[in-house]
């Protein structure tokens, strides 16, 4: 059941499966079992991340919240719909204003998706939020017919890369490809990868401070044996 899940949400949500009969420490709060429950598993929680890495006004460090799995009945579709719904949209809705500022933005490669969907598509947001700050994503609806004109689009859904850099140099022109495989999460991973920076920015930008924030994260939820280079990768995935 979870396989399926996971295999649905692949490169969107991370999975992880604890065995509470074989599990340190011991006294892991998921895995410590009510005295008044006959069984008490599955238990499944959602490590959700926040809206914004900082606090917008504050500055402050965001620290993942614990969202607990409730419902009776445990099904793929339960299971399913409860992860999806924490999955967070980086993407922005373009029109004729902020269209140029994004096109400009040179320190990202951007990826855009042209679509007659009003809402942001889960696999999407998965995906956005899989590259947070290493690309850049947007959404053109086919109704802004000035921007469609632009970029010569005739078929709805259409994904382009807009490439501005390459093997860490910048390009004297733009340069487009077209995304033409069958739309999964792991081919326009494939299609992407290879022009998403090799590490998040706000990391590289504060790899200084960065531990310190990582080691105050890792006590601020339960999986408190995971190594240093665990803990970062899987609390830095998807933020």
């Amino acid at each position: 059941m979870i396989k399926m899940v996971s295999e649905k949400l692949d490169f969107m949500i991370n999975f992880v499966l604890i065995d509470c009969e074989d599990f340190e420490p011991y006294d892991y709060k998921y895995c410590v079992k009510d005295p008044e429950a006959k069984d008490g598993y599955p238990r499944m929680v959602v490590y959700a991340q926040p809206e914004y890495r900082r606090n917008p006004y504050t500055g402050e460090r965001q620290f993942f919240t614990e969202e607990m799995y409730s419902q009776k009945e445990v099904s793929e579709a339960t299971i399913y719909n409860f992860a999806s719904s924490f999955i967070k949209s980086k993407s922005l809705k373009l029109n004729t204003e902020n269209i140029e500022g994004f096109l400009n933005n040179n320190i990202f490669n951007k990826v855009i998706l042209f679509t007659e969907r009003s809402e942001t598509s889960i696999l999407y947001k998965g995906i956005s939020s899989f590259f947070y700050d290493k690309l850049i994503f947007g959404e053109i609806h086919k109704d802004n017919k000035a921007l469609i004109k632009k970029f010569g689009v005739k078929t709805f859904p259409t994904i382009i890369l807009y490439v501005t850099q390459q093997d860490n140099m910048y390009l004297d022109e733009p340069r487009i490809e077209y995304f033409n495989l069958p739309i999964t999460a792991r081919n326009i991973v494939y299609f992407i990868g290879g022009y998403a920076l090799p590490e998040k920015m706000y990391l590289k930008l504060e790899k200084k401070e960065n531990l310190e924030e990582l080691k105050e994260l890792k006590y601020k939820v339960s999986l408190k044996d995971l190594g240093e280079n665990d803990y970062k990768k899987y609390l830095t995935t998807f933020i």
